[in-house]
């Protein structure tokens, strides 16, 4: 091999190697797990004087080359600057040790393979993918053009150099039946160069360029044909997503601003900060890549299966993930949330609806159009509401239909009523007084079906009148067959959720198998679960029965770890049992709503769970229309709720997940 190709092959080692050595000592690095990026600077307070560029140290995996494109284009051409970003772009190369570096904060974000993040983040690294650069990943088999090895499974039996432990090896054998002889990778191309029968891992963007400019008769097979869901990612450590949102939402905008004009545009100014900094880079290294990155759409992506430049597709992702766990790389109670984060994503709280993904991923959309939704939406997840003839007198409603208990919650005889009582034209005109643009009517946890029926009925009609403002979780009683189909009726006609379910006041334990059964349908529907939990010791004054063990509500999320719950009236307390670690990981699939929050707790409840539990899992409900300040005032409203959000001490970011992202994410509206 001639000496210049030798040097070439030396300096382009790719990703793989450094990566995967990276994440392959990740077991090692737990200890650092909870280790903190750097601080950040405060931001000036005043808005007259110049602020400062807020500093971001980007992670490559390899030395610079046509790959990194996008981000060196947008470094180039000043889009970071323009954006109030200073960038530094810092190398790879072999013993990068990038998720080290981002475990301990040597540096804020990186680039690497989503299933390398996976299993990092299985091992305990503090890890989390917010962005994706590449749809396709370039990873693929060398092979020479008269080897007999066709597809996948003609790899049976036959010696692969590869790196030990890579997810896709795993997923090809498994995929096909076949088994792989792994011989380990030495990063070199001399060997498949110098034998016609050997087969080698490698890059369609370089290695396969590079030997075939040395001689060889190059075919390749790309990763990604076998079925490998993986994709070319952007990531950091938990701590600086969490501290520095809106610095990294503005990054991921950029990035995805310097892809699509790298890829579509003039490549000149990245080729030339490029070619500065990595001197052995060639012309025809860099055409073939760039030309490969447009030829097989790796940038792109392919708009059949709904991919797009920059898009974070939650299916996408979620099948992975399924890929992973089927392959045992992770463990079985695993989330997408506990690996990737959309809160950064520039255009959306979250990637558009999809279906069948995983917990609280893609959930049925009701008739909403598509205007209606934005990424400052606030949404009310947490309403129960009456037509007239109740209000007026419902204890004679409530009589002769058995919910003697419901009647004793909203007309109790010994006490003034907490319960307000409003029609839907008032409802909508509180929610335009105050600024929330969609509610969700949450059934009551009636004794009797038929009941239940009957509310589920009103809601049909109200959400069918104002599709654009109001949605609707299906009310249930005893879950029996006859009441599962009804259910089934109502999530076909546009029901997004189930609730508000109290089973412990019919009896029902969530072990039994009309539980099971219900919760089957909703898995099969893909919608949350809302569930009534009480404060054992802060609730209100109110008939019996009311006792919600919380321990109850641990094992059923722990029992259905891919099904989101939403537990009513922050959880009845049980936000703060996840400051022991064994609970919250139990937790992962739970969100709490703020339903009754004046009458239970302090606004300082906001502030505390945040620092608990973060606010990516708190859900603004009000549970309009009761009076949840009777002594200062006795008419229903929502304005004085959104008032005590906006003054409990947090910051932007927060406030906007709590109020409306979070549940437009959940949904799938946004």
């Amino acid at each position: 091999m001639p000496a210049s190709v030798a040097r070439f092959l030396q300096s382009q080692r790719r990703l793989s190697a450094a990566l995967r050595g990276a994440f392959a000592g990740a077991s090692a690095l737990v200890a650092l797990a909870g280790c903190s990026p750097r601080e950040t600077s405060p931001k000036a307070e005043s808005t007259e004087a110049p602020k400062p560029r807020q500093a971001i140290r980007l992670q490559m995996d390899w030395y610079p080359q046509a790959e990194h494109g996008g981000f060196y284009q947008a470094l180039a051409k000043g889009f970071y600057a323009e954006s109030g970003l200073d960038v530094e772009i810092l190398p790879g190369g072999p013993g990068a040790f990038i998720a080290q570096k981002l475990a301990t904060g040597r540096v804020d974000v990186a680039i690497g393979r989503s299933d390398d993040v996976f299993t990092a983040v299985e091992q305990g690294l503090p890890l989390v993918i917010i962005g994706v650069f590449m749809q396709r990943d370039p990873l693929c088999l060398l092979l020479h053009e008269d080897d007999p090895v066709r597809d996948f499974p003609d790899l049976d039996g036959r010696a692969v150099m590869a790196h030990p432990g890579a997810a896709w090896v795993r997923h090809v054998e498994v995929r096909h039946g076949i088994s792989i002889n792994l011989v380990p990778m030495n990063y070199g191309l001399a060997r498949f160069l110098a034998d016609p029968s050997f087969i080698q891992q490698g890059y369609v963007t370089n290695e396969a360029f590079v030997a075939r400019r040395a001689g060889a008769r190059v075919r390749t097979l790309l990763i990604a044909e076998s079925g490998n869901e993986s994709l070319r990612v952007i990531t950091t450590h938990r701590a600086f997503l969490r501290e520095n949102l809106p610095t990294l939402r503005t990054f991921v905008a950029q990035s995805r601003r310097g892809w699509d004009d790298f890829m579509h545009g003039d490549p000149t100014p990245a080729k030339t900060l490029i070619r500065a900094r990595n001197e052995q880079l060639d012309d025809e290294i860099f055409a073939h890549a760039l030309g490969a990155m447009r030829t097989l759409r790796l940038v792109d992506g392919d708009p059949a299966r709904g991919e797009a430049p920059g898009r974070m597709s939650r299916a996408r992702l979620q099948r992975q993930l399924d890929q992973l766990r089927e392959l045992k790389l992770l463990r079985p109670d695993f989330v997408l949330e506990d690996a990737v984060s959309f809160s950064a994503q520039p255009d959306e709280n979250g990637p558009a609806p999809s279906s069948k993904s995983g917990p609280g991923a893609g959930w049925r959309l009701t008739r909403c159009r598509r205007s209606c939704i934005t990424r400052r939406m606030i949404i009310d997840t947490h309403l129960h509401l009456y037509p007239a003839e109740v209000a007026r007198d419902p204890v004679a409603w409530a009589t002769p239909r058995g919910e003697a208990w419901w009647s004793q919650c909203v007309a109790p005889p010994d006490r003034p009523s907490l319960q307000g009582w409003a029609t839907v034209d008032e409802l909508l005109r509180h929610m335009d007084e105050a600024g929330v643009d969609r509610a969700i009517l949450q059934g009551w946890y009636w004794r009797n079906q038929a009941t239940a029926d009957e509310q589920n009925s009103w809601y049909a009609t109200w959400i069918g009148a104002h599709p654009d403002r109001l949605a609707a979780f299906a009310a249930v009683a005893t879950p029996d067959a006859a009441t599962r189909e009804s259910t089934r009726r109502r999530l076909d006609a546009g029901f997004i959720g189930l609730g508000e379910l109290f089973p412990q006041i019919h009896g029902v334990s969530f072990e039994s198998d009309g539980w099971n059964a219900l919760m089957a349908l909703a898995a099969e529907y893909r919608v949350p679960v809302t569930l009534h939990v009480s404060d054992p010791v802060a609730s209100p004054p109110g008939p019996a029965p009311r006792a919600t063990p919380l321990e109850d509500y641990r094992d059923l999320a722990r029992r259905f770890p891919q099904q989101p719950f939403i537990l009513a009236h922050w959880g009845g307390g049980l936000p703060f049992h996840e400051l022991n670690g064994r609970v919250a990981r139990d937790l992962r699939n739970v969100y709490y709503d703020t339903a009754a929050s004046p009458l239970l707790y302090d606004k300082a409840i906001y502030r505390r769970v945040c620092d608990l539990i973060g606010s990516e899992r708190i859900l603004w409900g009000t549970d309009y229309p009761l009076l949840t300040r009777p002594r200062r005032s006795r008419t229903p409203g929502l304005a004085l709720d959104l008032e005590e959000v906006r003054a409990a001490g947090l910051s932007e970011v927060e406030t906007t997940a709590i109020l409306g992202g979070n549940a437009a994410r959940l949904l799938g509206w946004a």
